[in-house]
């Protein structure tokens, strides 16, 4: 199945690192807050894969399109500061670790870029 667990990150710590208010950032994502993987090489990809705002990844990291190459998927709900992680049915084994990497960016008022990025360490169990 594509069985998995969710993740609730802290809204507070994210807004104290962007200077906003917690309950106005949900609804600046995908505007003024931009929300995407960060690939094992360091880029920025905004081009969801997975349900919005969300990415399939492959073994390595790397986001890809469902299919083949595809092992986890992140989804994030901003309402809920949640994340939803699961697995691509029987391509994983117990005990195959995964790292992937997705970030929110947030270019302040004096034009200062700032990301907040959150690495979830997945092991199938």
């Amino acid at each position: 199945s594509y069985s998995g667990a969710t993740v609730t990150v802290p809204s507070a710590w994210i807004a104290e690192t962007f200077a906003l208010e917690a309950d106005e950032i949900p609804s600046m994502i995908r505007n003024s807050i931009a929300f995407g993987a960060v690939e094992p090489n360091g880029t920025f990809n905004t081009n969801y894969t997975a349900n919005a705002p969300g990415h399939w990844f492959s073994a390595d990291g790397t986001v890809v399109p469902w299919g083949d190459n595809a092992r986890l998927f992140s989804e994030y709900m901003p309402a809920s500061w949640t994340f939803s992680i699961g697995q691509y049915p029987n391509r994983s084994a117990v005990g195959d670790t995964y790292t992937i990497k997705q970030a929110l960016e947030y270019t302040n008022r004096s034009n200062k870029k700032l990301r907040v990025e959150f690495v979830f360490n997945v092991r199938i169990n």
